[in-house]
Order: structure tokens, then C-alpha cells, then sequence
């Protein structure tokens, strides 16, 4: 299957390339292409060098790619100032933005995402374990716990959520 994704790709690239110089629709269109091509052929660092040269305006489909090859590439402040901008179409990229933060050692940024996210979207789960789980990793133990108790309020039979405050607890009293 992906063999038919290649042809097709390297097909498109071929009949873009032509009209990109005299259509801004089509360079855009070419732009992505090739990009594609390219990271189906994991030449993620030239994927990215190609797409970087893009002169139009970067949509939420290049920042989206630019984000992955960023992440690929493990070029953390190239993903962190994609995901500055992608979240401007989507909330949604706001946990993973929190985690690039954190990763950086920013973690007062990285903090301050994760709870801006969570006070709109109180009854994700998953955001609420990742919050946990950063603040045992930084040892604040009690926003941990809250941070647990909250996954637990919105899924009470999640045993993550359970696990972990079992640990604080037995953190909390060493017996």
C-alpha cells in the first residue's frame, strides 16, 4: 500500500512542480507534496529543509507537518514555537505544547499550559495524568494528588489515576 502512496506522491510532485512557479496554490500544494514524499522516504531532515523554504503563509496542514519533523528530529524549540502557533487553531495541541515546555526545563510556562488547557477541557483524562505525573516529577506531591484526584473525577474506575495516589499516600506515610 504504501508503495502506491510513493507513486502517487512522486506523481503529484512531478505535475506541481511545473505549475508552482507561476500558481501560489500549486507551490503551496507542491510544497506539501514533496514534504510528504519526502518524509515517506524518512529523509525527515530534508522534509523539513524543503517545507522551511515554503514562502506563502503556513496554514494549520504545514504547522502540523513542521511540528511532526520537528518532533522527529528532536529539535524541541522548533516545535515548541510551531506549537506556539498551531494552538491558534486548536486547543487541542496545547498538552503537547506543555510537554515540549517541560521537556526544555521550562516548567513554569510548561505549568501555567497544562491549567489553562484543563480549565476549559476539565474532563480530559489523560491531560490530568500527564499534569500528575509532571508534578511528581518536579516532587510537589500534594498538586499531584490533586492532579490524580481530578482524573479520578472525571473517570472514577481509571487506575492510573488510582495507582498514583496510592504511592503518594505511601510516600506520605512511610509505615
Amino acid at each position: 500500500m504504501q508503495i502506491k502512496h510513493l507513486e502517487g506522491l512522486q506523481y503529484m510532485v512531478r505535475n506541481l512542480k511545473s505549475l508552482a512557479e507561476s500558481d501560489s496554490d500549486a507551490d503551496y500544494l507542491y510544497h506539501l507534496a514533496y514534504s510528504n514524499l519526502l518524509l515517506l522516504q524518512n529523509q525527515h531532515r530534508e522534509a523539513l529543509t524543503f517545507l522551511q523554504a515554503y514562502k506563502g503563509a503556513y496554514d494549520e496542514l504545514i504547522l502540523k507537518l513542521v511540528l511532526k519533523l520537528a518532533l522527529v528530529l528532536l529539535e524541541l524549540d522548533l516545535a515548541s514555537q510551531t506549537l506556539e502557533k498551531v494552538i491558534r487553531y486548536s486547543d487541542q495541541y496545547m498538552p503537547q505544547y506543555a510537554h515540549v515546555l517541560r521537556l526544555q526545563g521550562q516548567f513554569n510556562l510548561a505549568l501555567n499550559v497544562y491549567l489553562d488547557y484543563l480549565d476549559k477541557y476539565p474532563a480530559d483524562v489523560a491531560t490530568w495524568l500527564k499534569l500528575g505525573i509532571f508534578m511528581v516529577d518536579v516532587n510537589q506531591l500534594d498538586a499531584a494528588e490533586t492532579a490524580f484526584m481530578s482524573a479520578l473525577n472525571a473517570d472514577p474506575e481509571n487506575q492510573v489515576a488510582q495507582d498514583f495516589l496510592n504511592k503518594i499516600k505511601k510516600a506520605h506515610n512511610p509505615k
